[in-house]
This record gives C-alpha cells, structure tokens and sequence, in this order.
C-alpha cells in the first residue's frame, strides 16, 4: 500500500527539465531608466528635436514582438543572449508605468492611452491634424517595451514604436549594451513601416 501511494505521489510531480531558463527579472529603477534615456537620446532625438513625447505605459505584449519566437529574434539580433530574448518575451506581457526621471537631452512628456486614442476616434488623418495641433513640437509619440536584460545586465532589449503620422511610424527591437561610459545602441531590428 506505502509502495503504491508512493509511486502515486510521484507520477503527480511534475519532472523539471534539465535545461534551465534562466529568466532575469526586470528593474523599475535606475538600470531601466538608464536603458530608455540611451536608446533615446542616441536614436530619437537629433538637433532638430525640441521635445519627445513618451507613452506612459510600456507596450503589452507587443504585437510583431512578441509573436516572433525566440530563434526570429536571436537571428535578427545576433549576438543577443537567449535569456535576454527569454526575459524580454517574460516580461511584456503586461503593461507597467514608466516612473522616475529620464535624462534626456530635451524635454519630455507623458501620454495617457485613452489620451491618444482621442485622437484616432474618426479620420486617422484628422486626428493626426489634432494630434500635432495640442503637440507641434513633438515628432510624433513614442511607446516603449519593458526593459528585458541578461543575468549580467551587461546587455538590454527594447522595442519601441513611434507613430508619427498617418503613413508614418516604425517598430523594431534595439539592442543595447553595457559599456564602461553606460548603456549604448548596438543593434536595431525593423520589424516594420508604415
């Protein structure tokens, strides 16, 4: 009776895998922040920009991102580390609050969802009208993924969205690493255009 109970309880347990994942949990603070000021400064903004406008909440699982698996991704951003591409698929399957200060080389501010879906309600290209009426000095609004690193931290996965017109905007991934002077741009993956 002992010996049946006992394989029971063990037919019950689930086997691990032998490969270990490991999946490197994503920071709020300053390392994350320092991700977005890095790829933003060193690809958004040129001279001519005189302000960014940041989407509030990060991207929830984003769309081409996130349906690419992890082979697509490696492939497009080799050398990336298997556990970035795992972290970075682990943690954007739901939106978060970018919070804190981000050093950027020009003013910034935050934009609610429901804000700009305001916008969009009818004609795309009036909203567009709108859109650069209340925002003339921004070049359109940018939305950004959570930050995904490795267990180093010595290398960061973003991917960001800019929508700046009716046929205008991009999607990709962008790479980054960590040098001694901080975080910088080593590989961008264009997902698509409009």
């Amino acid at each position: 009776m002992i010996r049946l109970l006992t394989l029971l309880i063990l037919t019950c347990i689930p086997v691990t895998q032998t490969r270990a994942t490991v999946i490197v949990s994503v920071d709020s603070g300053e390392d994350e922040n320092a991700v977005y000021a890095a790829l933003l400064n060193e690809k958004y903004i040129t001279f001519t920009t005189k302000s960014l406008l940041i989407m509030e909440r990060t991207a929830a699982n984003p769309s081409l991102a996130t349906e690419l698996d992890r082979e697509d991704i490696m492939g497009m951003l080799s050398p990336v580390s298997t556990s970035t591409v795992d972290a970075f698929k682990e943690h954007n399957r739901n939106p978060q609050s970018i919070e804190g200060r981000l050093d950027l080389k020009v003013k910034y501010s935050f934009l609610q969802d429901n804000d700009l879906d305001e916008f969009f309600k009818g004609d795309l290209n009036k909203g567009w009208d709108e859109f650069y009426k209340k925002y003339p000095d921004s070049t359109g609004y940018i939305r950004l993924s959570r930050v995904a690193f490795d267990p180093g931290r010595s290398e960061a996965l973003v991917y960001v969205e800019h929508g700046c017109g009716p046929l205008c905007g991009t999607g990709c991934y962008i790479l980054l690493s960590k040098l001694e002077k901080g975080w910088t741009v080593s590989k961008i993956a264009l997902l698509w255009v409009s």
